[in-house]
This record gives C-alpha cells, sequence and structure tokens, in this order.
C-alpha cells in the first residue's frame, strides 16, 4: 500500500482586491500590511536600508 503525504496548507492564491490592499490586513505583533504608496518612500528606504538594500530609482515618484 502506498504512503500519502499530508498537505500542508492551501496551494491557493489568496484573492486582494485593491480596497484590501489600500486598507491593509493585521500582520504580526500588532502591525498592518498593506500596500505602500508613494508617500510611503521615506519608510521604504529606512526599512530596505536595515536590509543593506535600496529601493530602485523605478519605483520613486
Amino acid at each position: 500500500m502506498a504512503k500519502r503525504t499530508a498537505k500542508k496548507g492551501s496551494s491557493r492564491p489568496v484573492r486582494l482586491s485593491a480596497d484590501r490592499l489600500r486598507k491593509g490586513w493585521p500582520g504580526p505583533a500588532g502591525t498592518r500590511v498593506r500596500l505602500a504608496t508613494a508617500a510611503d518612500t521615506e519608510a521604504a528606504d529606512a526599512l530596505l536600508d536595515t536590509a543593506g538594500a535600496r529601493l530602485i530609482p523605478a519605483l520613486r515618484s
């Protein structure tokens, strides 16, 4: 008899609406996960800097 492996989680992609991306959804430790806006460039730069990365110029507005 063949052994079956257990599935770990869903392999279906999560559907996100534009409204859900703007408002965000709960993240770890009381944070909100949301789509960044042009006004968030400085915050994104600061986060990327901690990882030694930089925001590519094409994404700046």
